[in-house]
């Protein structure tokens, strides 16, 4: 089923790039490693890291929905370019977007904030 916070606009795209996966015999090697090694840790644990295991690289691009709009930043050199515009931290484009001050990794789904909370509590 599909997630109630999930807008249309996004299923959509979500969608359509599944379609591509399919059409062009995707994802690749690294990624379906990857993708095994989460189904493990899941079955084994019940839980999955959303850590990644490498540096992100350029290219890389992430989605996020927020307040009904989908917000897209990809990855370069230099930094992290959000609306033709680079910025030199995830956290500054979580600002920029939410107006308040977030750890870009953790808006972005890169970390779990319940463990990192759980951690910051236990110092």
């Amino acid at each position: 089923p599909v997630p109630k916070q999930m807008s249309q606009p996004f299923l959509c795209r979500v969608i359509a790039h599944r379609l591509q996966e399919n059409e062009n015999d995707c994802p690749n090697a690294p990624l379906q490693r990857r993708l095994r090694k989460l189904a493990k840790e899941l079955k084994f644990s019940g839980t999955i890291s959303t850590v990644p295991s490498k540096p992100t690289k350029a290219g890389t691009r992430f989605l996020r929905e927020w307040q009904g709009e989908t917000h897209i930043v990809s990855v370069t050199e230099s930094g992290f370019l959000y609306r033709e515009q680079t910025y030199r931290s995830l956290s500054a484009v979580a600002r920029e977007i939410t107006g308040t001050r977030w750890s870009g990794p953790a808006f972005f789904g890169l970390k779990d904030r319940k463990s990192q909370k759980a951690k910051n509590s236990a110092r």
